[in-house]
């Protein structure tokens, strides 16, 4: 019973795409041993490859070009450059129970987050995220148009590879999803989470889908 228990943890923590990274890294674990024969060298390409855009490419289905992808940074010998993550957690419902796994996710992995000064949503969920994370605060009220939303989120990823952004309204989103155009980085993914308490099924775009 308590494997049980331990194990439905695990399974909230890491997303179904793990296992194919993984298998897909033990397919080229003497090429990355070869190229890396430095520990430490060879740690930070793992690490790379977990925060970048390989893992982001199995997220997408896009096995084919995920394996290609890591072959060339293989040829390259140097870790790859690792993407920073914008995620919008709407929070329709200020029940910090109706947070979706992925809403976990995004929360447990945030360096980062954004939230509302009064949105009772996004601090009932602040105690889920990493104890770690910097707290921005938006102060939506007194904001007076996109460009300073915009601003205050580039200012964050600047100093932040995962961002999270609460927002409890509608009229938030689409002030997060216009300041994520506006960014113009290509190396950042957009990600929209919906959380409520009616069972949803995530949204997920990329900012700069040429990976």
């Amino acid at each position: 019973m308590l494997a049980r228990r331990i194990r439905e943890g695990i399974e909230a923590m890491v997303d179904h795409h793990t296992g194919p990274l993984a298998a897909l890294l033990a397919r080229h674990r003497q090429r990355i041993a070869a190229a890396y024969p430095n520990l430490d060298d060879r740690r930070d390409f793992y690490d790379g490859v977990y925060d970048g855009p390989v893992r982001f490419l199995l997220s997408q289905g896009r096995s084919v070009q995920a394996e290609s992808l890591l072959a060339n940074q293989l040829l390259q010998s140097q870790p790859p450059k690792a993407i920073r993550r914008l995620t919008v957690l709407h929070l329709t419902d200020p029940d910090s129970g109706s947070v979706t796994l992925d809403g976990l996710r995004a929360l447990n992995t945030a360096d980062a987050l954004i939230y509302e000064q009064c949105s009772n949503a996004a601090l009932s969920v602040m105690d889920l995220a990493r104890r770690d994370a910097e707290r921005y605060l938006d102060n939506a009220q007194s904001r007076r148009s996109a460009d300073q939303f915009a601003s205050l989120v580039s200012d964050v990823l600047d100093r932040h590879r995962q961002v999270v952004v609460l927002c409890q309204s509608a009229h938030s989103v689409e002030a997060c999803e216009t300041a994520c155009t506006s960014l113009g980085h290509t190396d950042v993914t957009f990600e929209l989470v919906e959380s409520g308490r009616r069972l949803r099924k995530s949204a997920s775009r990329s900012v700069g889908d040429d990976l």
